[in-house]
């Protein structure tokens, strides 16, 4: 008889488990079991977000410096028309041939007007088709960033003008007793 007491007794208690278990004690249980099991793993499950979000600003400076690298500004064409001068072509010719194959993207400077735009994007594709290797594929883009730099010219009349006016090197006279050997 106490077998069958026993028996019923650990009947009911699994019953009344099960029970449990499907309710809002089950909930709980469930709740604090996966709440224990994150604890135990912690920083796995998180890192890869971390890490992902002190890289982004990186890839971030990394396309903007090959953007700025890649720009066809005002001063690689000729003053006052669409044309492409020689550092524009050869500018050109790099961004085609040196940049690495995912960066050969070239950006063209806004001019003042659309007009003036769509002929520097017209002058950028047709020196680019024509410089371009084995029929490589480029893109040529517009922004609204400014190229970094001068025109050749400019910098040469700056170096030009810093030598010209360097004074002529004069050995000082001396005066008074000072170095003259006195006691």
């Amino acid at each position: 008889m106490r077998r069958m007491i026993l028996a019923i007794n650990v009947f009911l208690l699994l019953a009344a488990t099960s029970a449990a278990m499907a309710g809002p004690l089950g909930a709980a249980f469930r709740h604090i079991n996966r709440g224990y099991h994150r604890n135990q793993c912690w920083p796995q499950p998180f890192a890869y977000q971390d890490y992902q979000a002190a890289k982004a600003p990186f890839a971030l400076m990394v396309n903007n410096g090959w953007r700025l690298q890649n720009v066809i500004g005002t001063h690689h064409y000729i003053p006052g028309s669409a044309t492409l001068n020689e550092a524009g072509q050869r500018q050109i010719h790099w961004i085609i041939t040196q940049a690495p194959q995912n960066r050969r993207t070239i950006f063209v400077e806004q001019g003042e007007t659309r007009q003036q735009t769509e002929a520097r994007l017209a002058a950028v594709r047709k020196i680019a088709e024509h410089l371009a290797v084995n029929g490589e594929g480029f893109d040529v883009q517009e922004t609204h960033l400014p190229a970094q730099g001068t025109s050749g010219a400019y910098a040469d009349r700056v170096n030009q003008g810093f030598g010209e006016s360097i004074p002529p090197p004069r050995i000082p006279t001396t005066s008074g007793s000072f170095g003259a050997g006195t006691n």
